[in-house]
């Protein structure tokens, strides 16, 4: 995928999605394997972890989409949720979690929420 993930916005959203949703899935058991290799490794696989984000893509879009109407743009959402991607890759194989797709969605599900938060709070201060 060429589209650089932090360039996300309005514009350029639906041609997003689109490259998101072209993108072959993987097979449950080699997405396995690629995760195993990782957390074996516990060294910098670059290539590794780039092709597991951009297998999780569509998760991390279907969180994101799953939080729409609450105050932050779609865009937005999308941008935390690929920062809770990237996080939650470069770091599971440091945690003591097994599954890979559960500490994933976790790490999307709290960049999101942290980005709600943060909208709320800014919001807050200019009613003031």
């Amino acid at each position: 995928m060429k589209m650089k993930l932090a360039e996300i916005d309005e514009k350029s959203l639906k041609n997003y999605i689109i490259a998101v949703l072209k993108i072959k899935p993987m097979t449950p058991e080699k997405r396995i394997l690629l995760a195993e290799k990782l957390k074996k490794s516990e060294k910098s696989d670059e290539k590794t972890k780039k092709i597991l984000i951009e297998n999780c893509l569509k998760m991390a879009l279907s969180i994101a989409a799953s939080y729409r109407g609450s105050g932050v743009t779609f865009a937005g959402l999308i941008r935390a949720a690929n920062r809770g991607l990237i996080k939650g890759v470069y770091n599971w194989y440091k945690s003591k979690e097994e599954n890979f797709e559960n500490y994933t969605a976790w790490n999307i599900e709290g960049a999101i929420i942290r980005k709600l938060i943060r909208g709320r709070k800014i919001a807050g201060n200019k009613k003031r």
